[in-house]
This record gives C-alpha cells, sequence and structure tokens, in this order.
C-alpha cells in the first residue's frame, strides 16, 4: 500500500481531485457528511446524500500515551526536534490527529533536556507540531516494586517534589499537562493538590496503593487511572488489590489500551461495563518498536524488549509487557472487530473522550479522522486532517473507491 502525506497543497495528490471527496456518515451523529480533502482548509459539511456504506468520519483521534512509534524513541538520551515531529508525522497515517508526547522515568537531567527538545518541537512551524499537544510525565513519582514499575528503572524513581515538578515544567515552557504518579508515595496527597492547582491532570499508575491511598488521591484531585490493569504484578491478592480498587472508585476515568494483550477481552468487557463509555479513554501506549518486525530490540531505558509477531512487546524474558506495539489505528481495529463495539462508542474512546484532557489546545479543533470499514471488518484511515489541514491521504483507498463506482 503506497501511503501519501500532504500538508498545504492539494495539487500534490496524485489521485484526481474527483476521487477525493466523499459522503460519510458522521461516527457520533450518523448524520451525512461532504468530505473533500482537495480542498484548502479541507471542506466538511452536513450533506443531503446518503453517506456512503463503510465510511464513517470521526472528530479526530487524540492519544494521551505515545512513547515512540515506528522506531523513533521520544525516550532517547539524545531526543532531537526531528524525531518528536517525524513521530506526528507517523502517527497521521493511523488517524492520530493529536497525541501527548510521554517521558518515563529516567535520570532528572535527562528527562530535563527532553522537556526541552519537545517544548521547541511544539514552536516548530507546520503541522506536525500543531499535532503535539503537550507532555505527559509518567514518572518519576511512581512505585519501585517489581511488576509495579513496569519497565521504569526503579533507581530513578522518587518521592514527589513539587520543586522538581516546577523546575521541569520550566523547562517544559508549561507543556506538561499530564503526570502519573503513584498515591502511596510519601508526600502524594500534597503534590496532587499543587499539581492541580498549576492546571495538570493527575492519573494513577504503576502503583500498589491501598483502598484509602486512592481515595485520598481522588479526594486531592487525581481524576484518571493510567494504563488500568496495566503497571502491576503478574500476581494479585484475590479481594484487595489495585485493580479491584480502581475499577470500583467512581471518582476515577481510565485510560485503557484496546491491543488484546494488556487486557484479555474479557477483562476489557468487565472495564467497560464497570466504569462504563463516559469514564474512559483509548490510548495507545506505542513505544518505538511499535509497527517493527518481530524480533528483540535494545531499548532507551537500556533494557531489551522483544517483540513478538503478534505486536506483543515484553521485558526481556520477564514476560512483563513493555509498552504496547499497537497504534490508536489497531487498538480501534481491537474494539471494533474483537469487541463488537460500535463507531459512536469508538468515536467518544479515541476522539472525544481524550480531547477533553488537552482541552482549548491547537489541534483538537477542526480535526478529523476519515476511516473506511471493508465488509470483512477491515479498518483503513483514508484521511487525516488537522486543524483544516489534510496532512495525510491514503491513496489506495481513493483509488479504489474510484473503481468500486
Amino acid at each position: 500500500m503506497r501511503l501519501l502525506h500532504y500538508a498545504s497543497r492539494p495539487d500534490a495528490l496524485r489521485v484526481p481531485v474527483d476521487r477525493v471527496s466523499v459522503v460519510a456518515s458522521h461516527a457520533l451523529t450518523e448524520e451525512p457528511y461532504e468530505v473533500d480533502v482537495a480542498t484548502v482548509p479541507a471542506r466538511i459539511r452536513k450533506s443531503e446524500l446518503s453517506a456512503r456504506p463503510g465510511w464513517f468520519l470521526h472528530p479526530g483521534w487524540v492519544d494521551l500515551q505515545v512513547n515512540g512509534f515506528n522506531g523513533h524513541d521520544l525516550n532517547r538520551a539524545d531526543l532531537d526536534t526531528t524525531t518528536c515531529l517525524q513521530v506526528a508525522r507517523e502517527l497521521w497515517r493511523e488517524g492520530v490527529t493529536g497525541f501527548l508526547a510521554t517521558l518515563i522515568t529516567a535520570p532528572t537531567a535527562q528527562v530535563r533536556a527532553s522537556l526541552r527538545t519537545l517544548a521547541g518541537a511544539m514552536r516548530a512551524p507546520g503541522e506536525a507540531s500543531t499535532s503535539l499537544l503537550g507532555i505527559h510525565l509518567e514518572g518519576p513519582w511512581i512505585s519501585d516494586r517489581d511488576g509495579a514499575r513496569g519497565a521504569h528503572p526503579a533507581e530513578h524513581t522518587v518521592d514527589p517534589d513539587i520543586r522538581l515538578f516546577d523546575a521541569l515544567q520550566d523547562a517544559a515552557e508549561g507543556a506538561i499537562r499530564l503526570v502519573t504518579l503513584a498515591p502511596e508515595r510519601p508526600g502524594s496527597i500534597a503534590f496532587i493538590r499543587a499539581l492541580r492547582a498549576r492546571g495538570v491532570q493527575v492519573a494513577l499508575g504503576h502503583t500498589l496503593a491501598s483502598r484509602d491511598e486512592f481515595r485520598a488521591a481522588v479526594a486531592a484531585g487525581a481524576t484518571l487511572s493510567t494504563h488500568l490493569g496495566n503497571g502491576l504484578p503478574a500476581t494479585l491478592p484475590r479481594h484487595h488489590n489495585p485493580l479491584l480498587e480502581q475499577l470500583a472508585n467512581d471518582g476515577l476515568a481510565a485510560t485503557v489500551i484496546f491491543d488484546g494483550h494488556h487486557l484479555s477481552p474479557a477483562l476489557t468487557h468487565v472495564t467497560l461495563r464497570s466504569k462504563g463509555i463516559d469514564r474512559l479513554v483509548m490510548v495507545s501506549d506505542s513505544v518505538s518498536v511499535a509497527h517493527l518486525p518481530a524480533g528483540e530490540y535494545e531499548t532507551a531505558v537500556g533494557e531489551r524488549v522483544r517483540v513478538e509477531t503478534s505486536g506483543r512487546v515484553s521485558l526481556g524474558d520477564t514476560g512483563y509487557l513493555a509498552g504496547s506495539g499497537s497504534s490508536l489505528l489497531d487498538c480501534v481495529c481491537f474494539a471494533r472487530q474483537s469487541l463488537g463495539l460500535p463507531w459512536p462508542t469508538i468515536a467518544r474512546l479515541a476522539g472525544t473522550h481524550p480531547a477533553r484532557y488537552v482541552q482549548g489546545r491547537r489541534g483538537t479543533t477542526r480535526s478529523w479522522t476519515l476511516i473506511r470499514e471493508r465488509e470483512a471488518g477491515a479498518v483503513e484511515v483514508a484521511a487525516t486532517v488537522v486543524e483544516g489541514r489534510v496532512v495525510h491521504v491514503n491513496e489506495a483507498v481513493w483509488n479504489e473507491k474510484q473503481r468500486s463506482r
């Protein structure tokens, strides 16, 4: 399949102009919309015509947890602007219009330098910087216990310190939007209050907290669980454990990796029923080896990971997951094909719900993901629109549309 990217010049398309318009069904409202990706800006408006079967227009997909993708690592020690922007361009192919660059636990000096680089990338000209909606800081204020810490290096986890956060936020030029922490660490409750006072969203993850610690964190302002059901030991107490406490806490929404590896289909259904659609957000948690061929790879945190043919990414021989080998599109496909979720639900999980956490940021308005679902159930991104600009067109999909007339 040949994929074609362009930003501001529709004449760069090699597909004739009359082939790059379609009437699609709005994924949320099911109303017909005319979508013309050959204009600048893209023309998207309600139509009196019937929608073409299998074509759906989604509010732009937003991924709150991206560590890297397709060989590009946002957690490498020598992170540069080119890498940051290339991740955005790679994700356009997957229908992602905006994302939070996610940094995991690392030496403080490295994190500070990476934050400066990301802040610079967000100021760069062009649509790629518009898709970079901010930063998700996953650590260093997480559990240092094996299992709970996942692939995070234990030696660099620390207790919360608002002075450290302020220094990191200064390096990021205010771009840290979301922090994941473990509420059992000393000082966490005051830290959560201080983050919320600064307008930063707080998520709980990589944690072995008790019921009381979860409740105290929610009362202080935490609103989200990070990749619920993961960042946990392989074996948990039957009745009292962090997963059940988070599922039962109505004050916590949750991000979920819908890839069939991080949660089984059965546990995913339990999570859907326990939390309800309105309190769930789809994320990929993609890492640098996502979409690379099966094999073993050295990661930026100094660990070897194994990519299986299924796309599962595990930490050496431990069996522990080490991030995700999937994109948000892969998660959408799993939700649609394996879980049978309807398009309005998927549009909320991948689009409108994550957008709440970056509300008002550039890249979240006038952004759309146009997809085609084949009769066999395969889902393809036909076009990606960021702030009215068409940034990706899947030429093969449009050519096939023309042939099927």
